[in-house]
Parts: structure tokens; sequence; C-alpha cells
């Protein structure tokens, strides 16, 4: 069934999987009882869904072949055309390489260590995780040609000497961010 869920407060959170049942079940689907003795939660605790969410550009065949940011969710299993225009999305990960609450590099997914995902308990006994931010940029262009010229950009935006030209006269514009991680930012 895959379907995940969390049950939390502010001091702790337990994940469930929900088995074929109805039934929550701790641990593998129907193996283990979800009570779970000397934790508890505070009033209020909530009960949230887990979801995988992967976003990626294609072409819309829908949409005359245009590129396009699409949503793709694992527990629905349903897929999303978000924004039309979107031709390019480029993504790196702020990484505290010192553990002293400041990004350090950023750095593309495939070079960052996977033990740069470490799980922080709150406590102080584990590992603070590494990646603390996502930067993104997002070159999305218009429908139809309107320039008169071609049209050159700094894309991506964050490396540098960067640049790419394109001469079909479609207007485009690049929409960069940086998101801090929930749980991962130091507020002092």
């Amino acid at each position: 069934n895959n379907k995940f869920v969390a049950v939390g407060d502010c001091a702790n959170v337990r994940i469930f999987q929900i088995n074929d049942t109805g039934n929550v079940a701790s641990g593998s689907p129907g193996t283990l009882s979800c009570s779970q003795p000397g934790v508890k939660m505070a009033q209020g605790a909530t009960v949230k869904r887990i979801d995988t969410v992967i976003y990626y550009v294609a072409l819309d065949t829908a949409n005359s072949n245009m590129p396009t940011l699409y949503r793709y969710s694992q527990a629905d299993g349903l897929t999303e055309a978000l924004l039309p225009g979107v031709e390019d999305m480029q993504i790196e990960f702020g990484v505290d390489n010192d553990r002293d609450n400041n990004i350090d590099i950023y750095a593309a997914p495939d070079v960052v260590a996977s033990g740069a995902w470490s799980a922080w308990d709150g406590t102080g006994t584990a590992e603070v995780p590494a990646v603390r931010a996502v930067r993104y940029a997002l070159l999305i262009r218009a429908e139809d040609p309107v320039l008169s010229e071609s049209q050159t950009l700094v894309y991506p935006p964050f490396v540098a000497g960067a640049s790419v030209t394109k001469t079909d006269k479609k207007l485009r514009m690049v929409f960069p961010g940086t998101v801090g991680l929930r749980s991962r930012t130091v507020v002092d």
C-alpha cells in the first residue's frame, strides 16, 4: 500500500505505515502495534500523510510540446502539469561543512555526500544535518516569438561565467531563489 503517516507534536514524531486492513502499524505493514510505551504526544498533536514529491521538466504533448514543470506525487500516483514554458530547472544544495550554522558551499545533488542528510534528534547527541538550504533557478520562456533578435541570459545564475544564447526570438526570464529547509535552519 505504501501509505505512511507521521504523528507529531513539538517534541516527538512517530512514523507509521498503513496496512491493507486500514489499521496503523509501525515498522513493516501489519507486524507491530502502534502503541509504544513511554511515548506520549502532547494535546494538539497532528497526523500528516507523508509523501514523496518529484518536480521535473518535460514536454507537454497535450500543449504543443511546450516545455513544462511537472509535479509527481508518489502517495497519490498522480502527475500534474504545473507551469508551462519552463525550459530548465537547476538545483543546488546549501551545505554547512563545518557545522557552524552557516552554509559553506552550494553543490549539485550528485556531489553532496549522503552523510550530509543525517538526521538530528533534537537532543544534541546526533549529528546536525549539513544540508540546510536549496538554491534553484527556473528558465522560463514565452510561447510565441516576440523579440526581434536573439537573447543571451546568465543561466544558471549561480554558476560563474555561465550564459545561454537563444535564437528562436522567444522571450526568456530566469527566476532564481533560495529556500531554507524546515527544521534545519538555526535562529539565534
